[in-house]
């Protein structure tokens, strides 16, 4: 099938947006000596943006990437009851499609974790050498049962949580086919609320990026592509009231039940004396979020993108927004090490450097790890078999 370009953008928003998360903390300390106002300005927006922050299920971007997997994955058998899959096929496929720019991601992690101390970077956690960890994090175990994190490299306990989703897509597809897709929703929305559930009485960090955190948000994705192929498409005025009925429940609940949020409008006195600071805001504001990217991605194809450089732009780095997410957190964390062991620099040097080796970085990986393992899941044909044979 052709690419989306529509959802190519959508990719490099949702890459950006993690990426600078991650990063804007050093421009805005950097900016408070030199512009103080800017630096306030960037903090008041920080503390505004806790109001649509989907708190507990990961940052907004990854959010958005899950629904666009299980979207571009289910596509080519939404609408296809009698299609039986290829699962064989499907799974070499999403190997080489993922794993090998994982295992380089991950051997990048190892390297910064052995380079940077534990003093001098935020992202790069160095941890003692597990055998142990290194063959869960190889075999993607930990996207199912707690276990060590991806040393070095934090950030890719999100693909591994995705590898787990491709595990269970053949299990979920054969039980929408004979169950239909409200058995599915409901059983993963309540998988993925006992998640996030166990993540915040029970103190377990990993459950609500596994996949089982991430179940019920893949296969939002995978419903809004059963209604494009059905020829169901989200008109404007549909999307619109669909999207603003989202964010008055979703920003209203997180903005009531959060203290800090609140207290931005009320104040503090009466936020603490009538915010509900109910800690499982998560509940109900991470299933509102993904249902808002839901809408947006079954709503695409009404999306017209025109010619101008920026979009073209996005289109392009979203094909590498594989690389460029999981290559940037150790890219900084080893270029702000660096730095730091080489000043003094300009102020310039520190805004700009990190950012450029993380796009070098990705535009390596994207060139010399994903490109081939592109192609090479490519000369991967399903089997044809009379069941399957395409109608002539």
């Amino acid at each position: 099938m052709g690419r989306i370009p529509q959802l190519d953008i959508l990719r490099a928003v949702a890459a950006l947006s993690v990426v600078w998360v991650h990063y804007w903390s050093y421009p805005r300390d950097n900016l408070a000596v030199l512009v103080p106002w800017l630096a306030e300005l960037l903090s008041a927006g920080d503390r505004l943006l806790q109001v649509f922050w989907p708190r507990g299920w990961s940052h907004p971007g990854v959010i958005l990437f899950i629904v666009l997997s299980g979207f571009c994955i289910h596509l080519p058998q939404a609408g296809r009851p009698e299609r039986p899959g290829d699962t064989r096929a499907f799974f070499r496929r999403r190997f080489f499609r993922i794993y090998p720019v994982f295992l380089a991601a991950l051997g990048l992690g190892f390297f910064a974790n052995l380079g940077v101390p534990p003093q001098s970077n935020i992202w790069v956690i160095p941890e003692p050498w597990s055998v142990g960890g290194l063959l869960a994090s190889l075999a993607g175990l930990t996207a199912f049962w707690p276990g060590p994190g991806p040393v070095g490299n934090t950030i890719l306990h999100t693909v591994i949580a995705e590898m787990g989703l491709y595990v269970l897509y053949p299990v979920g597809l054969a039980l929408v086919r004979r169950k239909g897709w409200p058995v599915v929703l409901s059983a993963t929305a309540g998988i993925s609320l006992v998640a996030v559930a166990w993540t915040h009485y029970g103190r377990v960090e990993w459950a609500f990026t596994s996949t089982w955190g991430f179940l019920f948000f893949w296969w939002l994705g995978a419903f809004a592509a059963e209604f494009r192929a059905l020829g169901r498409r989200l008109s404007a005025p549909r999307f619109w009231l669909y999207g603003a009925a989202l964010v008055v429940l979703y920003a209203g609940f997180n903005t009531w039940v959060r203290y800090p949020a609140m207290s931005l409008f009320v104040g503090p006195l009466v936020a603490e004396l009538w915010g509900l600071k109910f800690g499982g805001s998560a509940l109900l504001a991470g299933p509102c979020f993904a249902a808002l990217c839901m809408g947006l991605v079954w709503h695409i194809d009404y999306v017209r993108v025109g010619s101008a450089w920026i979009w073209r732009a996005l289109e392009w780095i979203g094909e590498r927004s594989y690389s460029l997410y999981v290559v940037h957190i150790p890219t900084l964390g080893l270029t702000l090490w660096l730095l730091r062991g080489t000043e003094p620099w300009p102020t310039l040097f520190w805004l700009t450097v990190p950012l450029l080796a993380v796009a070098v970085v990705a535009l390596g990986m994207y060139q010399w790890v994903e490109a081939p393992g592109m192609r090479r899941g490519r000369t991967i044909k399903p089997t044809v078999t009379p069941g399957n044979a395409p109608a002539p």
